[in-house]
């Protein structure tokens, strides 16, 4: 179930479905990363803040873009808490052209509310800028 919310927090991004994202944090979830180590992003402090940012791309992306993520691991797992690691590669299309977006990484703290298990903190380091 954990390596499953890491795969719906995709599913959710790419088919636009901000129902489905707020599923995916805790109420005070934080969400946060850099671009090459360089440029830091956020923290976004809160689900509906997190959920609010994520969104605003949307308007902006006109392709189809997908969250690719072969790679999920679980690193370390107790009744209450986990940490999840994955590798990201996500893609765009449109018309008949497919291309790489970027590269990064997620690491994930979950937590396990009432027997569903959310993101409470995402990190993510781009390869790339976006």
């Amino acid at each position: 179930m954990i390596v499953e919310r890491v795969h719906r927090y995709g599913w959710a991004f790419d088919e636009r479905r901000r129902d489905a994202l707020r599923t995916c944090f805790t109420e005070d979830a934080v969400w946060e990363g850099d671009v090459q180590g360089a440029e830091h992003i956020g923290p976004i402090r809160g689900r509906e803040e997190i959920v609010d940012w994520l969104a605003g791309f949307w308007d902006r992306q006109t392709e189809q873009r997908r969250h690719l993520m072969p790679s999920v691991v679980v690193d370390r797992r107790g009744p209450t808490e986990a940490d999840a690691l994955a590798y990201l590669v996500l893609t765009s299309a449109t018309g008949t052209s497919l291309t790489i977006v970027l590269t990064s990484f997620y690491r994930m703290r979950l937590v396990n509310q009432a027997g569903t298990w959310r993101i409470r903190h995402l990190f993510e380091g781009c390869d790339v800028a976006f």
